[in-house]
């Protein structure tokens, strides 16, 4: 319940900003979050060393309620219209079957489940082989994470903006599932007697991929849609990203007990897929034009 922060925060944003800052702009929420999983795990484990257990929930309670007072005090509501005859449709699986069948958001939709769902094979598998294959230990591994964490951070808070501007966004989410691709065929392949600093070839790279891919998809997925439709197509986009965050660990999990490459394989081979998809919605030429075809808060 509590993710659809993110959807809120994303609509939010998309109605401050003009369409073409919306990368920039989305992009610095994801380095914001990429920062919080930073310096949320070592706050956690010196609150669990020195405080106990508890201490780390209440110390999240905490900061979740200083969130609201700030929210609540000092940040203006962004919805200029009000109206009051508004109602919610709450029926997510109609939802989305319907989002799905809209010719505007499908690619979009669908190449983020797929990216999602090959990133998230990667993460529930890596510290494994890391482990197994490589030997590092659970320092070693946060601090991969870490890298990982602190370098979408830097190009998605610094570096979004400048790419969206240089190349467009359908651009930068080719170069995403490319840069994706391969960093997850290198990951197994890097050389025992190498892995540092080869290891960090390929960490760069899904760090720059995930950079590329996750603002793009937001910013055209908010410019695709009306003012009203804002919140729920970026909500259906979070709920995709969460059905897949459900698909790529299972089989991650299961390739991995196969082969311990081949998560890696079948995640670059999820990628061509999403290329397609991506090359598909740029074929179509589906820029700036709002849809009214999902269905919206309706009177």
């Amino acid at each position: 319940i509590g993710s659809a922060n993110i959807a809120a925060s994303q609509a939010y944003i998309t109605d401050v900003t003009p369409p073409e800052g919306r990368a920039k702009a989305l992009g610095m929420i994801g380095a914001a979050f990429g920062l919080g999983f930073i310096f949320g795990p070592p706050v956690g484990g010196f609150v669990k060393e020195h405080y106990g257990m508890d201490a780390v929930g209440y110390t999240a309670m905490v900061l979740s309620l200083i969130n609201l007072l700030l929210i609540y005090f000092f940040l203006p509501e962004s919805l200029k219209e009000k109206d009051a005859n508004n109602t919610l449709e709450l029926k997510p699986v109609t939802s989305a079957v319907r989002a799905l069948r809209n010719e505007r958001f499908r690619d979009l939709f669908l190449t983020s489940f797929i990216y999602i769902t090959a990133f998230s094979m990667m993460q529930i598998t890596v510290a494994l082989l890391w482990e197994e294959h490589y030997g590092l230990n659970e320092a070693h591994i946060g601090y991969m994470f870490a890298v990982i964490g602190l370098a979408s951070a830097i190009v998605q808070g610094m570096l979004v903006g400048w790419l969206s501007r240089r190349f467009g966004e359908a651009r930068l989410m080719i170069y995403g599932c490319i840069l994706l691709g391969l960093g997850l065929l290198f990951i197994p392949f890097v050389p025992q007697a190498y892995f540092i600093p080869l290891a960090f070839i390929p960490v760069l790279m899904l760090a720059l991929a995930n950079g590329c891919m996750m603002p793009s998809i937001s910013s055209l997925l908010s410019r695709n849609a009306t003012n009203k439709e804002q919140g729920q197509v970026l909500g259906l986009n979070q709920g995709f990203g969460s059905l897949a965050r459900i698909a790529g660990p299972t089989l991650g999990g299961w390739l991995y007990g196969w082969h311990f490459t081949s998560p890696y394989i079948g995640g670059a081979v999820l990628m061509v897929g999403a290329l397609l998809f991506v090359m598909a919605y740029q074929r179509a030429g589906r820029n700036n034009a709002p849809s009214e075809d999902l269905p919206a808060a309706r009177p």
